[in-house]
């Protein structure tokens, strides 16, 4: 693997966390669910022991989730690591806001929850996916 294929890969896997938490947001869950593989699994920062298996699987697991709320993700300290052509893992950090969805004005935030996850990456077809993302939880901001 060549230096540009390890930097394009890296940063595709990185893309691949900034895309998921735009897509949260915006609650497009067949676009978030477009970057799992078919056969990925997914657990949830707030339920890390709990695996959603399968594609269609985590769409409906996040269409399945009320439109009560308006949410932002904020991704950081993300690190990369290519294991092979088709292989990478990676983690990352993530600060999530949220309060109640309103039409117009500004959203009172719950407290922030931190946390991170640990992403496995599969290149199929020439595009990089996640395989496995792993939540977890590890603060609390006080509100």
């Amino acid at each position: 693997m060549t230096d540009a294929e390890r930097l394009a890969a890296e940063h595709a896997c990185e893309k691949l966390m900034r895309q998921f938490a735009n897509l949260n947001d915006a609650r497009d869950f067949t676009g978030l669910a477009a970057l799992f593989a078919e056969d990925a699994r997914y657990a949830r920062p707030t339920d890390p022991d709990r695996w959603v298996e399968g594609r269609a699987a985590i769409q409906a697991a996040f269409e399945g989730r009320p439109a009560t709320k308006l949410t932002r993700h904020i991704v950081s300290n993300a690190v990369v690591t290519v294991d092979g052509p088709t292989e990478a893992s990676g983690v990352s950090y993530v600060t999530l806001s949220a309060g109640p969805a309103v039409e117009t004005g500004l959203v009172k935030a719950d407290p922030a929850l931190i946390g991170g996850f640990h992403d496995r990456y599969v290149k199929l077809d020439g595009r990089w996916l996640f395989k496995e993302r792993k939540g977890s939880v590890v603060m609390t901001m006080a509100g």
